[in-house]
């Protein structure tokens, strides 16, 4: 056994001075029989600080992104059952289409169409599958959104729209739609012919309520883009005047009948309209594209010899694919 000597005097003064603001590592155990073994004092728990501060933070995140998404122009329940839908079933790729011959397909940033001449078939990113709708259009077109895609056929009388859950309805039209577009917030634009004007164009809110239309006495509208709040809506003109083309855009809020934005061209069609943020419009010619900016009624042009040959949104962006006229190899994005 070892012992534990006593200091007596001037030097256990002094250890004392010395060691008085020091914490003692050991106890002290003194047995029965007078011998004294020195323990190790047990282990101070752990403070819960640290894991309470990442808690706090996991919860300030998810908090923060519900705010976000609450924000999302087509409300947050629906935004959170189009997440839960493009989870999607199956096994994935590769996977077998039936039904009919592809007519075409439409990419979005994690969605991907195939449109048939009898369904339209949604894939996810994995190609597990969102939704399979039948049709009975001639000429299918699907447009899409965040939350919701729309199904028409050019020419004909109907339009029916769907979130990725779930079919919500149909619109029975007199006449045959030109084209037509659909927003973030869930509202929709339809443009058609119409009695004693050469077209129309008609916009419905989320819950498929008419909430304005405009008319056009002597111009054929070719192209429709709702910003993503669906509260404007750009729309691009054609007519002949003296043997030339001459285009026109119009920006319109559903205030007015009024232009809030008008542009001209003379032999210039407009290839498509694009819906780029909630303030600015893309409009894409054969050679050259324009950012139309409505608050500030500002135009961006780039111009280039070479011809577009495709336009494509994605996110915030215009994805453009130039094409040599003369060289139908050499192209540029």
């Amino acid at each position: 056994m070892a012992y534990i000597k006593k200091n007596t005097g001037k030097r256990l003064k002094n250890i004392k001075n010395k060691n008085r603001n020091k914490k003692p590592e050991y106890d002290t155990v003194v047995f029965n029989n007078g011998t004294r073994r020195p323990k190790r004092k047990s282990a101070k728990p752990r403070s819960a600080t640290p894991y309470m501060a990442i808690a706090l933070l996991c919860v300030a995140f998810i908090i923060a992104y519900l705010i976000v998404i609450s924000q999302h122009p087509a409300g947050l329940i629906e935004y959170i059952k189009s997440a839960q839908a493009s989870i999607g079933y199956g096994d994935g790729y590769s996977v077998s289409i039936e039904g009919g011959k592809p007519f075409y397909t439409v990419s979005a940033d994690d969605k991907y169409f195939v449109v048939n001449d009898s369904s339209v078939i949604c894939y996810n990113s994995s190609g597990k599958t969102i939704f399979e709708q039948n049709h009975s259009f001639t000429n299918p077109v699907v447009k899409f959104s965040d939350t919701r895609y729309l199904i028409y056929g050019q020419g004909e009388k109907e339009v029916s729209v769907g979130t990725y859950s779930k079919n919500l309805y149909s619109l029975n039209l007199p006449y045959g739609v030109i084209c037509s577009c659909i927003s973030d917030s869930g509202g929709y634009a339809v443009a058609s012919n119409a009695d004693g004007y050469n077209s129309m164009v008609s916009v419905y809110d989320k819950n498929n309520n008419k909430i304005y239309e405009w008319f056009s006495s002597d111009e054929t509208i070719n192209s429709l883009a709702l910003s993503p709040n669906g509260k404007n809506l750009a729309v691009s003109t054609l007519k002949v005047d003296d043997g030339k083309y001459v285009s026109s855009v119009y920006v319109l809020n559903f205030d007015s009948v009024t232009p809030v934005m008008q542009r001209s061209y003379d032999d210039k069609v407009v290839y498509q309209l694009n819906s780029v943020s909630r303030n600015v419009f893309s409009v894409v010619f054969t050679d050259s594209i324009e950012f139309h900016n409505f608050k500030k009624d500002t135009v961006v042009a780039h111009e280039s010899d070479y011809s577009v040959s495709m336009s494509k949104k994605l996110h915030n962006r215009i994805i453009v694919v130039r094409t040599v006229a003369a060289n139908q190899d050499e192209s540029i994005v």
